[in-house]
């Protein structure tokens, strides 16, 4: 795959946001934690493109990060995802648990 570039997008998930940011990518370059990125996919209509989406740690502020590849991207997204999910799952449930609340 190669990295195609960053850039900032209005919100934090979404095909539409990760689109639109697939269309403007620049080559500059971003830091992130893995613990930020709050959305991943392959564009719907090009599976070569794969993108993801970060928090900026401090300011309500997100970024894509855009890649392209030779071949789909759609299972790499599938995996990518679904990781995430368990990740989440695991450490959220671990380091803030919930307590479920019900109203009769």
């Amino acid at each position: 795959m190669k990295f195609l570039g960053s850039v900032q997008v209005p919100y934090h998930k979404g095909n539409d946001v990760l689109c639109a940011a697939m269309q403007k990518s620049n080559q500059c370059s971003h830091f992130f934690q893995l613990k930020n990125v709050s959305f991943c996919g392959y564009h719907p209509k090009n599976s070569k493109y794969f993108g993801f989406i970060t928090k900026h740690p401090a300011d309500q502020r997100f970024a894509c990060h855009v890649f392209v590849s030779e071949d789909s991207t759609k299972p790499l997204a599938e995996s990518v995802g679904k990781a995430f999910q368990l990740y989440y799952k695991e450490f959220v449930d671990y380091s803030c648990p919930t307590v479920d609340i019900y109203l009769e």
